[in-house]
């Protein structure tokens, strides 16, 4: 119920201070619509409403009046409409924070869980907002409750699978397990226990000397430095110091303490959504998100430029296979018709070669490159306790997935 409490804090959070965040960019003095966000936090919906509609009537397009519509729905007991206005503003302005973080409280508070969880994930490639990130606590613990209550409903409160669950503590906590010591079912077992336990006492190992009695000898003076004779060869004196300098060399970056890590090079939310769920479950922290977004050549291809008519382009394509020339063919269609195809090639060297080939016969053949967009998402992370154990355990959990360690801001 707790969390219930929290979520609904933050949906007014995400309803109002958020919104007012974002009227800040545009002109206070004179903006009618601060008069209307006035009236939207002061409950005041139907002069709010009044006050909007002329506005809207004006300008439907205008994102941020199409923001404080669907806010102002939400809060005139409207949900499904102010979902639909959210989605249509967000599909329209991708790049908008806003609107990702308040479909995620509607979803929420309508029980789309999943749905609430993916557009937060989506929220904070575009912001890394404090509310966002409290949010999204807020639906794991909401999607842990509901997977612990499953788990009760398969298997019974007292199968081993829910017992499991339950007793594993997160990577930065230590839990002690209570121990379970049922009452004897009679006198006679009751005797056989305590038979048991003092001949077990009677096997135990004698018990550790004092603290005093085991406090290592004081460091004696440093011994005299060798002869320069020898009396011949002696064995390999092992050395703490240099062991201890090669340890450290072996030891990747964070091995021992907290360390911050940038992991995972996604091409879709839903596996960088597994990896954040993952990042918790090691008790990590996650710091933010990142979203890169770039080209990758797929091929080069090698082509003479667009001749004026097919009937030109034929007559040409003819002309290079008197030559000799292969692998050649007419574009007939789109925006490179009457172009003719001298060949698609994986290597760059390759397509060079050809060019090179082409244009020792006199032929101005030319080269670009087929390309496509490629857009990766990775998750930055501070961990709880040794980076190296999180960088281990990311490996098995993720394997392929890059990881390494960055600097912790």
């Amino acid at each position: 119920m707790a969390a219930v409490g929290k979520w609904a804090t933050r949906a007014l959070i995400a309803f109002a201070t958020l919104a007012a965040a974002f009227w800040v960019a545009g002109p206070a003095a004179a903006d009618p619509t601060e008069r209307v966000l006035s009236l939207v936090s002061q409950e005041k919906y139907s002069e709010a409403r009044a006050a909007l509609d002329p506005l809207l009537r004006s300008e439907p397009n205008a994102p941020r009046l199409r923001l404080l519509h669907g806010i102002l729905r939400a809060r005139e007991g409207s949900p499904r409409e102010a979902i639909a206005i959210f989605e249509r503003l967000r599909n329209d302005r991708p790049e908008m924070f806003e609107p990702y973080n308040n479909l995620a409280v509607l979803y929420a508070e309508r029980g789309r869980l999943d749905d609430a969880h993916d557009v937060l994930i989506a929220a904070l490639e575009r912001k890394p907002d404090a509310v966002a990130y409290a949010n999204l606590g807020d639906i794991y613990m909401r999607l842990a409750d509901r997977a612990y209550t499953h788990a009760r409903d398969i298997g019974g409160g007292n199968s081993p699978a829910w017992r499991r669950i339950r007793l594993r503590p997160p990577a930065s906590a230590v839990t002690a397990k209570p121990a379970e010591s049922p009452a004897p079912k009679s006198a006679e077992t009751a005797t056989r226990r305590s038979d048991t336990r003092e001949r077990n006492t009677e096997k135990k190992a004698p018990p550790r000397p004092s603290p005093a009695a085991a406090k290592p000898p004081a460091p004696r003076a440093k011994p005299p430095a060798p002869a320069a004779a020898s009396d011949g060869p002696k064995a390999p004196i092992e050395d703490p110091g240099n062991t201890r300098r090669a340890e450290k060399e072996l030891a990747p970056a964070g091995a021992s303490g907290s360390a911050c890590v940038q992991a995972g090079k996604f091409r879709d939310r839903k596996a960088l959504a597994k990896a954040v769920e993952w990042m918790h479950s090691q008790g990590a922290e996650v710091l933010d998100l990142r979203h890169k977004k770039s080209r990758v050549v797929n091929s080069y291809r090698v082509y003479l430029p667009a001749l004026s008519n097919a009937k030109e382009a034929s007559a040409k394509l003819r002309e290079l296979r008197g030559r000799g020339l292969r692998d050649l063919a007419v574009i007939r269609k789109g925006a490179r018709a009457n172009q003719i195809s001298l060949g698609v090639f994986k290597s760059k060297s390759n397509s060079e070669r050809r060019v090179a080939q082409l244009r020792k016969l006199g032929y101005p053949a030319e080269r670009a490159e087929n390309s496509r967009a490629l857009s990766e998402h990775a998750v930055r992370a501070r961990s709880s306790g040794a980076g190296a154990a999180l960088a281990a355990a990311w490996g098995s959990g993720f394997p392929g997935q890059p990881i390494e360690f960055i600097d912790c801001p």
